[in-house]
């Protein structure tokens, strides 16, 4: 039965591979098929998109400032070595910030997430259900969330100091983290 209830949520959830979701004033998610709708974009106003897929070109890089992050969405990413220049992006951004990866999922989310712990000081279940509310199919890997846990607490124990994410890696942050790791 948990495969057919994923599944079906899985088919409710599949009209958001063909639409951008707007998580706050200025962040919005979605998949690469909107990253390569140029008119799309525009009418959403974004002037920044954050693409979080190794393989994936940058469709318009005359029309948008792109930041590239050569992720795949596996259990051996370190998605925290990224985490202050993307922060960083995104806050310094003068306009609207696309964040997608191919299906808007995991590696986009993760980042969202990321930037919602930090910009408004919750923790990652808060961030992931107000993703959730507005994008039902988000859903970081395993991995990731461990990940965006570990930063979550890392970030609190240093008030929320950006700097403090420089030269950071997610082996260091686990380090002097409480978060178990499982596989």
């Amino acid at each position: 039965y948990k495969i057919i209830f994923k599944g079906i949520k899985w088919l409710v959830s599949f009209r958001y591979l063909f639409q951008i979701t707007q998580i706050n004033e200025k962040v919005y998610l979605g998949s690469m098929i909107d990253g390569m709708n140029y008119f799309k974009l525009k009418s959403y106003k974004i002037k920044y998109i954050l693409n979080c897929a190794q393989y994936i070109p940058n469709f318009f890089p005359s029309s948008f400032e792109y930041k590239n992050l050569p992720l795949r969405d596996s259990y051996h990413e370190d998605i925290i070595k990224y985490m202050y220049e993307t922060l960083n992006f995104i806050i310094n951004s003068k306009g609207n910030v696309y964040i997608h990866c191919i299906g808007g999922i995991s590696r986009s989310v993760s980042f969202a997430i990321a930037y919602l712990i930090f910009k408004d000081f919750i923790t990652f279940d808060e961030a992931l259900k107000i993703i959730n509310t507005k994008r039902s199919l988000a859903e970081p890997n395993g991995h990731f969330t461990r990940q965006l846990k570990s930063f979550e607490e890392y970030i609190r124990k240093n008030n929320y100091d950006i700097e403090k994410l420089k030269n950071i890696s997610y082996e260091k942050i686990n380090a002097t983290s409480n978060i178990v790791e499982k596989d």
